[in-house]
């Protein structure tokens, strides 16, 4: 799952694109904003990942 995606919800917070990057047994996003800490659960729908959560910044 290592790659660029693309941000359809979340843009003014994330930018309109994220890096995803498997490190250990985590799955990270790396976006162009300065998100300090992110809590997420998701999964995989059709060719899309759904991840909902929080922010802190």
């Amino acid at each position: 799952m290592d790659g660029v995606y693309y941000v359809s919800e979340g843009k003014q917070i994330l930018g309109a694109t994220v890096a995803g990057r498997w490190v250990g047994n985590r799955c990270c996003f790396y976006s162009v904003q300065d998100v300090i800490y992110a809590e997420c659960a998701g999964g995989v729908v059709l060719d899309n990942i759904k991840l909902t959560g929080y922010i802190i910044k």
